[in-house]
This record gives C-alpha cells, sequence and structure tokens, in this order.
C-alpha cells in the first residue's frame, strides 16, 4: 500500500512536471513569435527610412559614407503653401501635404528614384543613387511631370495644387548620419544648386 501510495505521488509529480513544461514551451513559443513580428515591424521600418541596400549595410555595421560621381537632384514645394494653410486649418492641411507627399513616394517607386525627406511642404528627390545610373536625370524629369501632373488633380484653399521645381546633376555625397534618429541624406554643391533653383523657379 505504501508502495503504491508513493508511485500515486511520483506518477501526480510527473503530471505537475509535464504540464509546467508544456506552459513553458507555449510561453517560449509565444515570446518566440512575438519577437518575430516586433523584428519584422523593425525592419518594415528601416525600410521605409532607408534604401534596401544602404538597410543590408548598416545592419552589417558598415559605415555609409559614399562619394557618387553623377546624380541628380530634385526639390518641389507646393506654391503659396503658407498663405492657404492659414485659411483652412490643421485638418484640411495635413490631408493635403499627406496627399503630395504619398504622390511623391509612389511616383519614386515607379521610377526606380530616391525620397531622401521632407522639409515643411518641400520634398527632397534623388536619381542615381544608391546604384549608379547613366540615365538619372532622365529618370528624374520624368519623376517631376509626373508628380505635377498627380498633385493638379488635387485642390487646396479653393485653387489647384502647384509645385515650384529644382532639378539639377552633378557629383554628391551621401550617408547617413545620427545615431538614434538616423537619416539618409546627400550633400554638395549639386544639392545646394538643386534647392536654389527651387526657391527662385517660377511656378509650374
Amino acid at each position: 500500500q505504501q508502495k503504491a501510495y508513493e508511485m500515486t505521488l511520483l506518477q501526480e509529480r510527473e503530471r505537475q512536471l509535464n504540464e509546467k513544461l508544456q506552459s513553458t514551451n507555449e510561453a517560449l513559443r509565444k515570446s518566440q513569435e512575438g519577437l518575430a513580428r516586433e523584428y519584422q515591424r523593425a525592419e518594415a521600418l528601416l525600410l521605409n527610412i532607408l534604401p534596401a541596400s544602404i538597410a543590408e549595410r548598416l545592419k552589417a555595421h558598415k559605415k555609409i559614407a559614399d562619394n557618387h560621381a553623377e546624380v541628380s537632384v530634385l526639390f518641389a514645394d507646393i506654391v503659396g503653401f503658407t498663405e492657404r494653410a492659414r485659411s483652412v486649418g490643421a485638418v484640411t492641411t495635413l490631408a493635403i501635404l499627406n496627399y503630395f507627399f504619398k504622390a511623391a513616394d509612389r511616383l519614386s517607386e515607379r521610377y526606380g528614384c530616391e525620397k531622401i525627406k521632407t522639409i515643411g511642404d518641400c520634398v527632397m528627390v534623388v536619381a542615381g543613387l544608391p546604384t549608379a545610373r547613366s540615365d538619372h536625370a532622365k529618370a528624374l524629369t520624368r519623376y517631376a511631370l509626373e508628380l505635377r501632373k498627380a498633385v493638379r488633380r488635387e485642390r487646396f484653399a479653393g485653387e489647384p495644387l502647384r509645385l515650384r521645381f529644382g532639378i539639377h546633376s552633378g557629383p554628391s555625397v551621401a550617408g547617413v548620419i545620427g545615431k538614434w534618429r538616423f537619416a539618409y541624406d546627400l550633400w554638395g554643391e549639386t544639392v545646394n544648386l538643386a534647392s536654389r533653383i527651387q526657391t527662385s523657379a517660377e511656378p509650374d
């Protein structure tokens, strides 16, 4: 009878250990699934911030500082944005900016360009990096024409959206700066000239 009692205790202990093991395995599985989801989110976020090839180099802990012999840089902003924004309020203003920047993103992908950043109501786009291409100027010109056409469909404060463009081609330096909030950006006279052309250009 004593042996039977001890056997019952052992069986109960074994059952409890198995349940605990199953519970631990289930918790581990859920934790791994959660980590996988977070990794996928982080990957998607990284690819939203950086070109894919730059993201891969950054993950490999490589320093991103590149000289590009020939690229084309574009700046485009909304004509009369500040004055119109005052008259329509925050919700409409943000809706217009969202429409503009989404169009810029969509067309960047179509024409193989890179949207580098937004500055207020201005967008900066480049062709010819991170991968060099001989038709960078043509690609960016097509991009600009399509962006112009896309925004004309929208109205802002009762008037069609109009853009002011600046495009210039030449050498440039590109790289990733920052630590916690890093960014991929360009520098050089090509960038400066494109920006100055955009500032002084006539509306489209």
